[in-house]
C-alpha cells in the first residue's frame, strides 16, 4: 500500500509541473531554423498595414526570438499594432500579433492548439521601434 501511495504522489507531482505555462523548449524547437521574419506594423487609425519590415538576418531573427519571454502576460484589451510571420523553408511556422504599447507590451499566437499571451522585452521592444523609425 505504501508503495502505491508514494506512487500516486508522484505522478500528481509531475503533472502539477508539468500543467505550468511554459512552453519555452516547444517554442524554442519550433522556432529552430527560422530564416527570415516579417513584421507588419498596423496604423493605428485605420488598423491597416503602414510598414512592413523582413528581417533576414540571423542576428535580427535571433533578437526577435528571444524577445517572446516565457513569462505569461494580462490579456490585454490593448490591441495590436502589429503582426509577424515566422519563416522556415518558406513556410510560415508561428504569426503572432504584438503590442509594443506603453504597459501593453505583449505577444499573442497559437502553439499547439492553445492560445498563448507572452510578455515582450523591453529588447524587444526597442527592436521593434526602431524597425518602425527606420
Amino acid at each position: 500500500m505504501r508503495i502505491f501511495s508514494t506512487t500516486f504522489i508522484l505522478i500528481v507531482v509531475l503533472f502539477l509541473i508539468s500543467c505550468g505555462d511554459s512552453i519555452k523548449s516547444g517554442l524554442e524547437k519550433q522556432l529552430m531554423g527560422t530564416d527570415s521574419i516579417k513584421v507588419y506594423f498596423f496604423d493605428q487609425k485605420s488598423n491597416s498595414v503602414e510598414k512592413v519590415v523582413t528581417v533576414n538576418e540571423k542576428s535580427g531573427v535571433d533578437e526577435i526570438i528571444s524577445s517572446i519571454s516565457d513569462e505569461s502576460s494580462e490579456q490585454f484589451k490593448c490591441g495590436y499594432n502589429g503582426q509577424m510571420e515566422f519563416y522556415k523553408g518558406g513556410e510560415i511556422i508561428l504569426s503572432p500579433q504584438f503590442n509594443t504599447g506603453d504597459g501593453c507590451e505583449h505577444y499573442v499566437f497559437r502553439f499547439k492548439d492553445r492560445m498563448y499571451h507572452k510578455v515582450m522585452t523591453k529588447k524587444g521592444r526597442d527592436i521593434l521601434m526602431a524597425y518602425l523609425s527606420n
